[in-house]
């Protein structure tokens, strides 16, 4: 079933309410997450695509895996969570109210493909499926 998240706009406002509806939160560790990034993994979400864990330290402060945590929240879906790296010896703290949410699209076509053709292969799709998922 479609989740309505990835057919409207999705804001800071929408991913704040998703985060304060969880028991138990992850903390960020980037100041700036792309929206466009979180729809793209939105929709393969929807489709139940398979992806890799997010990596958390012992404080619970993500390591890898700030967009596909944020997009699993939007998306109800379940992913792994590894929580056994270490705390990082430096970061700023941040909060999710303080992160901000941009409309620019980090990743370049290139990186688009290289990340689908991933996608492909841990899921035994082929491509051209991938593709059509995201479009």
């Amino acid at each position: 079933m479609w989740n309505l998240f990835i057919f409207m706009k999705i804001t800071k406002d929408i991913i704040l309410t998703k985060l304060k509806e969880k028991v138990e939160v992850l903390m960020p560790r980037q100041g700036k997450l792309s929206i466009p990034i979180i729809k793209r993994i939105c929709k393969k979400m929807n489709k139940k695509l398979l992806f890799k864990s997010i990596n958390v330290s012992s404080d619970n402060t993500i390591i890898d895996g700030h967009h596909r945590y944020i997009s699993s929240l939007l998306t109800n879906f379940d992913i792994d969570i590894i929580s056994n790296y270490p705390k990082p010896s430096y970061h700023k703290d941040y909060h999710w109210e303080n992160v901000e949410f941009v409309d620019d699209d980090w990743d370049s076509p290139s990186k688009v493909k290289m990340l689908n053709e991933e996608d492909a292969f841990y899921n035994k799709m082929t491509i051209s499926e991938v593709e059509n998922i995201i479009k």
